[in-house]
This record gives C-alpha cells, sequence and structure tokens, in this order.
C-alpha cells in the first residue's frame, strides 16, 4: 500500500504537466469541433414579397456554398405578419419583417433590404392639399390590407382626424384605376417600393386612375411622424419619383419610409449576426449588376427604439468588431508561453530530483555498511532482526528509485552486494 502510494506521489509530481497538457489538447479539439459545426437557423420570408425572398434565397446559398459557419433552412410565408409571428413563437430565428410590424422582445435588426414610401394620392378636384383636408372622405387602401390600414389610422390620428371622420376602403390589387375612374374613392393610400422596376410598374397603376390630375399629398412634419409612430423613419422622395409633367412631385421632398429588415431573435448571437451581415453586404458589392434586388441592401437606421440593431452589426458597421482571434490571440501567446516555461521546469524538478535520489543511494550504500558492521558485532536475534529489517527497507526503496529511473544499475548491484554481506553477517551470528 505504501508503494502504492508512493507511484500516485510521483505520477503527480512529475507527470502533472504532460496530464494538463493532455487535458489542454483534449479541450482545444473539442472547441474546434464545436467551432466548427455550423449554426443552424430558420429563416422567414414572406413569397408575395419577391425582391426579399430572391435575397434571402441567394443568402442560403451563398452560405451553403462557401462552407460558412452559418446554414439558413427558409420558411416561405404568406408575408410580413406571419414572418413576425414565426420570429416570435420561435419558429424562425430569422425574419423579413416590415419595421412597423410588432417583434418580440430581443429581436434586433440586421440590415435593411428594401424600403417603402408611404404615400397618397389623389386628384385636383378634391382640393385634398393636406392630410387634415381627408375629413369626410373615402380613401382607398392598398397593399398589406391590414398593415396599411392601421399604420394610415396612425397617420391621420397625428393630424387630429378619428376614425369616424374618414372612411377607409380596402382594395385588391389593380382595382384602384377602376374605383378612381368611378368616383368611389376621393383619394388612395399605398406603401410603394422605393426600387425602380417596382416603383415603375406602381407609376403605371397611378395614371391609370387620374392620369395628369394626378396629385401627391405631402406628409406634413414628417420627423414628428417618425418619432410618434412605430417602425417610421424619415426620408426623402426625390423630384418625379411617381413621373408625370410637371413632375410629381415638383421638388424634392422629406417624407417617412418604412423598411423591410432581416431581423434576428435573440438566440442569434454576435458571431453570427457579424457573419449574416457581411454575407448580405458582400453579396451586395459582388452580384448588384446581375441582381438588381440586392442594390437596396443598407445599414439599418439605428434610431428606432422600437426595433434595435443587433449589437453585433453596430461594432461590424463601426470597425470595432473583433473576431476570434482578434479576442483571443493575447490569450493563445500567454498559453503557449506558460507551457513553453512548463516544458523547462519539468525537467529541471527531475534532474534536481535524480541528484537527490543519487546522493541518497550513495548514503544508504554506506548505511548498509555500517549495519553490515554492527550485524556482525550483535549478539541478540531480535536485535539482529530489526537491523536486517532496516537493510530490506533500504533494498526496496532502491528498488522503487531504480525503476523509476533515478538510480543506475551499477549503484543498484553495489547495494544488492551490501545488503547480501548484511544477510551473511546475520547468518554467521546464528552459527556461532
Amino acid at each position: 500500500m505504501k508503494n502504492f502510494f508512493k507511484r500516485i506521489a510521483h505520477f503527480i509530481v512529475v507527470d502533472w504537466a504532460a496530464c494538463l497538457l493532455l487535458a489542454l489538447t483534449l479541450l482545444v479539439a473539442v472547441a474546434v469541433v464545436m467551432f466548427l459545426q455550423p449554426v443552424v437557423l430558420v429563416i422567414a420570408a414572406g413569397q408575395a414579397e419577391q425582391d426579399e425572398q430572391k435575397v434571402v434565397q441567394l443568402l442560403v446559398e451563398k452560405l451553403a456554398k462557401e462552407r460558412s459557419g452559418v446554414r439558413l433552412v427558409p420558411l416561405w410565408t404568406n408575408g410580413s405578419a406571419e414572418s413576425a409571428a414565426a420570429l416570435n413563437t420561435g419558429k424562425a430565428d430569422l425574419a423579413v419583417i416590415r419595421s412597423d410590424i410588432v417583434v418580440g422582445r430581443g429581436a434586433s435588426s440586421l440590415v435593411s433590404l428594401r424600403k417603402f414610401n408611404p404615400v397618397l394620392f389623389t386628384k385636383k378636384s378634391t382640393k385634398i392639399s393636406k392630410l387634415s383636408d381627408l375629413r369626410g372622405k373615402r380613401i382607398g387602401i392598398g397593399g398589406q390590407g391590414d398593415m396599411n390600414q392601421l399604420l394610415f389610422r396612425q397617420i391621420l390620428s397625428q393630424s387630429g382626424l378619428l376614425e369616424q371622420d374618414y372612411t377607409l376602403v380596402p382594395l385588391k390589387r389593380g382595382e384602384q384605376a377602376d374605383y378612381a375612374n368611378q368616383d368611389k374613392i376621393d383619394a388612395f393610400f399605398s406603401v410603394s417600393s422605393g426600387r425602380t422596376r417596382s416603383n415603375e410598374a406602381f407609376n403605371d397603376n397611378i395614371r391609370k386612375s387620374w392620369g395628369e390630375k394626378l396629385v401627391v399629398v405631402i406628409f406634413e412634419d414628417a420627423a414628428a411622424l417618425a418619432l410618434r409612430i412605430r417602425g417610421v423613419e424619415t426620408g426623402e422622395i426625390v423630384k418625379g419619383f411617381y413621373g408625370g409633367d410637371p413632375p410629381k412631385p415638383e421638388v424634392d421632398t422629406d417624407t417617412i419610409i418604412l423598411s423591410n429588415r432581416l431581423v434576428a431573435s435573440e438566440k442569434v448571437n454576435q458571431n453570427t449576426a457579424v457573419a449574416l451581415t457581411r454575407a448580405l453586404f458582400a453579396m451586395r458589392d459582388q452580384r448588384q449588376s446581375e441582381v438588381p434586388e440586392l442594390l437596396a441592401i443598407a445599414a439599418p437606421t439605428r434610431d428606432i427604439p422600437t426595433l434595435p440593431v443587433h449589437p453585433g452589426t453596430v461594432q461590424l458597421l463601426d470597425g470595432v468588431y473583433e473576431d476570434f482571434l482578434d479576442r483571443y490571440i493575447n490569450h493563445m501567446f500567454i498559453a503557449v508561453a506558460l507551457l513553453g516555461t512548463l516544458g523547462s521546469v519539468v525537467p529541471a524538478i527531475n534532474a534536481r530530483r535524480r541528484r537527490v535520489q543519487r546522493e541518497k543511494s550513495v548514503e544508504d550504500l554506506h548505511h548498509l555498511l555500517e549495519l553490515s558492521d554492527r550485524i556482525s558485532l550483535e549478539n541478540d536475534p531480535i536485535q539482529t532482526g530489526q537491523l536486517l529489517k532496516e537493510v530490506d527497507t533500504i533494498f526496496q526503496r532502491s528498488l522503487v528509485a531504480c525503476a523509476e529511473g533515478y538510480v543506475s544499475s551499477g549503484t543498484l548491484v553495489a547495494i544488492q552486494a551490501a545488503v547480501n554481506r548484511c544477510h551473511r553477517s546475520a547468518e554467521l551470528n546464528i552459527a556461532v
């Protein structure tokens, strides 16, 4: 039992550095395996939002092709509201959501995928020039009806109009021209895309409604509306954005805008957010000529408290993001230095232990010779037995030291000879 504990002590003292190095190696191996495993996320996007759907599909293919640390699984929905519901219920980790839609706590935006212009059209004969002139009027609502109705009611509320002061007429795609020509509506509200191709198609429908009689009603005090209505930003409609002669609007005009954003749940960590943001901006810069939809990708506005920007994206945009190597390179150098120090300390400990054992062996050899002389002169058998027991203890200790490499075989032969001499002396005493 005593030898067992000696071996354990030897293992702890001598081989602890090797054990530590093995443990660190295993730890690093596990960390590398976990690091190389891709993060799989579900991304929800509306099938009706063709621009965003195309961007999402391209992003899915890019991440898979480049063997990125992130993989995306598309979840196609019926629109922005359904995508937001998927994010809020945990069915999706990412979602393309219009900025005025309510999202769950902890959600944050990565990029803006497309801008939208809330706009109100009418004709000259209605004499509607500002929002307060809509009292008692019939207003057609196009696009995503429920969301647009809620947004427009909020806009009108800021102008002092109550719901009973006007009538909203939900319209299906393409119906606005018939309703306008038949005088079934006095104005038409919609949220039009800022992308050129979509805007041209939208303008064609508007011109079929009121032609050159068309009037674009400007939203007064866009900055105040942006502060009071969820997800609304300030922006600008450039001169002639809606065509016409004279151009509509006739001058560059401040207005309110919305955006479709890629929104992440709180499950998406900083590194994943940075990887997705980088991939989207890289797609925009590399493929915008062949895929015009990518041109709309932009950094999200940060001054919307109801939809904050992900901290990882903020750091990336500000140029202060540090990746794994940037963050831990100093720690790695320190670890390597420590291991190097251990590599030099352990041999020094072993060398000192060998020197001590050699000195001890020499002392044991001299002591055995002394014991041999004492045994030869001892007449008491009991005392002789105790001296032989001490001799055997020294021999056992020398065998262990030799097995551990601290005592040479030559020294062990000399010790064994001294031990044999002690036993012969005892035998001679007994014979006498």
